[in-house]
């Protein structure tokens, strides 16, 4: 197991047996009323690799791609930790803050940037795309 995470209660962990593809701010309007905050912090895995141990329930939505995203939290304490989409099936987004980290990568892009609330949260050397980028991941 490379890296290890958990809910707030932990009753439902994670274990992620990859280095990550990519770490993502994700802005859009979804992400932040999932969230709420200005924006999400996702890492994205090989869906293959990602084994969660514990109940978890799944929030189902559609995205302004059209696709069903299903955002994964805990039954119990409400903490949610991460997201699959029928957009992305052979990937599991996994939110930053569940990963008990060593050292956190780099971050990769950040994603519906036009959705940004505040200038300051936004870092100067990343890639920004203004939508949705699935061609990238």
């Amino acid at each position: 197991m490379k890296y290890s995470g958990s809910c707030f209660c932990q009753k439902v962990k994670l274990e992620m047996n990859s280095e990550p593809l990519k770490l993502l701010n994700c802005h859009c309007k979804d992400c932040q009323k999932w969230t709420g905050c200005a924006y999400e912090t996702a890492v994205v895995f090989d869906v293959e690799t990602v084994k969660v141990n514990g109940k978890i329930k799944f929030f189902d939505s559609l995205s302004d791609q059209g696709n069903t995203v299903s955002r994964g939290f805990c039954p119990d304490c409400g903490g949610a930790f991460m997201n699959k989409s029928t957009g992305l099936p052979d990937k599991a987004i996994v939110y930053a803050g569940v990963i008990d980290w060593d050292k956190m990568p780099s971050l990769s892009a950040e994603i519906y940037y036009d959705n940004v609330w505040f200038s300051s949260c936004m870092l100067s050397d990343t890639k920004k795309f203004q939508g949705y980028f699935s061609q990238e991941l």
